[in-house]
């Protein structure tokens, strides 16, 4: 019996360890682009930290320390393998939030570190957070959420809203659109591909229309540092834009990397007249919360 017990209790101590070392590998594969990233990372960080609060009090700040850093999408050119790369110099609007949330979650770690920062990051931008390649990347919107949901990172407050509605899409855009993405010349990575969006075939997702935005009854039950996430009209994607809602004088604005200004911007003009122009690219928006 007690030959037994010890036996238990190697085995648990060597899945500890191995489990350590796996997560150690995982923040040890990273590349810093730009020779102030690392100093800019903890500037995040202490941007966070000083705000104080909530999680997405924090995440706030760290978006606010973003302004003006230029537009790029560059994740459609992860190659198929390769480490976690942080580039604070551009971003696109899922990666603005994402920075954002690993400085908020990083910032409650006492002594925090840019190792604290790597781990937040991957939690949030990739499945189970883990960086296993090209497909381990959360590129939906409704995968994104999905996981991060699961994880008790966010809660989709779209439910909660008076006339949320749903609409199905079958999500496929990044393997019918394999060109634009070089990792996906690769036949196995193609594959994986296209085998993680058979599970986003006819998904339902939830959403509210363009004209609630405004509303007294939805407004009021929206928070500043609340993650807008805009559905695409096209059935293409799932997420046209993103970012955190700006409560200013009863009326809400959108910061967020803007590919029209080509920079992180609060927009000039309120969210419900932006989402008005652009009313042939936008179907509605959805509204998650960053959880404590």
């Amino acid at each position: 019996m007690k030959t037994s017990f010890i036996k238990v209790l190697l085995a648990s101590a060597l899945m500890i360890v191995a489990a350590g070392l796996k997560a150690s590998a995982q923040t040890d594969n990273v590349e810093f682009r730009g020779n102030e990233c690392r100093a800019e990372v903890a500037r995040l960080i202490k941007a966070a930290g000083d705000r104080g609060g909530s999680a997405a009090e924090r995440a706030g700040a760290a978006a606010d320390l973003l302004a003006g850093k230029a537009y790029a999408d560059m994740s459609v050119a992860d190659p198929a393998y390769g480490p976690l790369e942080i580039c604070l110099d551009s971003m696109n609007a899922l990666g603005l939030v994402e920075y954002s949330i690993a400085a908020s979650r990083a910032s409650f770690e006492p002594l925090a570190s840019e190792q604290d920062f790597v781990r937040e990051l991957l939690k949030t931008r990739y499945r189970r957070g883990e960086n296993n390649g090209f497909t381990s990347r959360l590129r939906y919107a409704s995968d994104w959420i999905a996981d991060n949901a699961y994880r008790n990172s966010l809660r989709e407050v779209t439910f909660d809203l008076p006339g949320n509605v749903s609409t199905s899409r079958t999500l496929d855009g990044i393997t019918r659109h394999r060109e634009l993405y070089p990792a996906l010349a690769d036949s196995a990575t193609f594959e994986r591909m296209q085998m993680l969006e058979m599970g986003y075939r006819v998904h339902k997702i939830p959403y509210m229309k363009r004209e609630s935005i405004g509303k007294k009854n939805v407004l009021e039950l929206l928070r500043d540092n609340d993650i807008i996430v805009i559905l695409d009209r096209s059935s293409d994607s799932d997420l046209l834009d993103a970012g955190f809602l700006r409560i200013v004088d009863g009326k809400p604005y959108l910061l967020h990397a803007s590919q029209r200004d080509g920079r992180v911007v609060v927009d000039a003009e309120p969210l419900g007249d932006m989402m008005k122009l652009r009313a042939k690219e936008i179907a509605g928006y959805r509204v998650l919360r960053i959880k404590d």
